[in-house]
């Protein structure tokens, strides 16, 4: 998971850094990272055609330079390894792509707020373009608090797997889980959920047996679930399959079982779909009040 060794620290100086540092800070110990601390600059009153334009912008630089430098002091007196990075850029996911190009990183921490739909549709929100645009894995930080043994569960679906678009896609988000244990120094679950709901809606007939065909998709569900987790030898009790509609059952059960981090894949979305559709993983983030962490294809 770690092949650069490198984990960029998204600082937003409108909020509490330091609870992002702090699980940042955790990662970078138990897996021996460097840490980037990182932060977008630019300034839309700024004109540069003004005679002054290059001193503001060297003077904005270098106070949030400054910031940053503060903020890695006392973890490079810990012995960890922190640099920090500042770059020019009106789009704050392209000044993000730039770091990646100059220092290259394989995880992404920051801190995320609630934004709801309409907000997401009509407004650029630099969460949901890191999902739909980096190919890098994106652990969105909420207010919880990271415990000394922490479960977490990565959200699966065997029956897409099959696939040409999600092959492979379930493997890696369990290989990152088990990755994760290094971390978190808990438990590892697996939760899949399916909605029988379009199955039913295409089987109208009076004379399909309705019944039966739950109990074939169950037992379809049921097999390809049993079968992922033997594979990487996630005994039952750590297997949790459940019916509903996914955006409303994958937060349920989080809160409810107690997980302290939830792994799940999102796929790039482009063009009219991307601008009025969202993932499973946006959609089901909002409800979130544990940590997520997006894996994309």
């Amino acid at each position: 998971m770690f092949h650069n060794g490198r984990l960029l620290v998204y600082i937003d100086q409108n909020s509490n850094p330091q609870p992002l540092i702090s699980k940042a800070k955790r990662i970078a110990s138990n897996c021996q990272l460097e840490l980037m601390l990182f932060s977008p600059a630019f300034n839309s009153s700024l004109s540069e055609k003004s005679e002054h334009y290059q001193q503001a912008k060297d003077n904005m630089m270098r106070q949030q330079h400054l910031f940053l430098q503060e903020l890695a002091e006392p973890l490079q007196e810990q012995g960890i390894r922190c640099s920090v990075q500042v770059i020019w850029h009106k789009h704050p996911l392209d000044a993000v792509k730039e770091a990646h190009l100059r220092h290259p990183f394989d995880l992404l921490i920051k801190t995320t707020e609630y934004q709801n739909l309409l907000q997401r549709a009509f407004f650029t929100h630099t969460d949901w373009e890191l999902i739909r645009a980096l190919k890098i894995p994106v652990l969105l930080c909420k207010g919880n608090k990271w415990t000394e043994k922490m479960s977490t569960v990565v959200c699966v679906d065997p029956s897409h797997d099959a696939e040409a678009e999600g092959r492979g896609r379930d493997d890696r988000l369990i290989k990152i889980g088990q990755a994760t244990q290094q971390i978190t120094m808990g438990e590892l679950h697996l939760l899949h959920v399916y909605d029988p709901s379009p199955v039913l809606l295409h089987s109208e007939q009076p004379s399909l047996n309705h019944g039966l065909m739950m109990e074939e998709l169950q037992q379809a569900h049921e097999q390809q679930f049993q079968q992922l987790a033997k594979r990487y030898q996630i005994n039952e009790p750590y297997c949790h399959l459940e019916i509903g509609n996914v955006n409303e059952v994958i937060p349920e059960a989080v809160y409810t079982q107690g997980y302290g981090m939830v792994i799940m894949g999102a796929h790039s979305r482009h063009g009219l779909e991307s601008f009025i559709l969202g993932h499973t993983a946006e959609r089901v983030l909002d409800r979130m009040t544990v940590d997520v962490l997006i894996v994309p294809n």
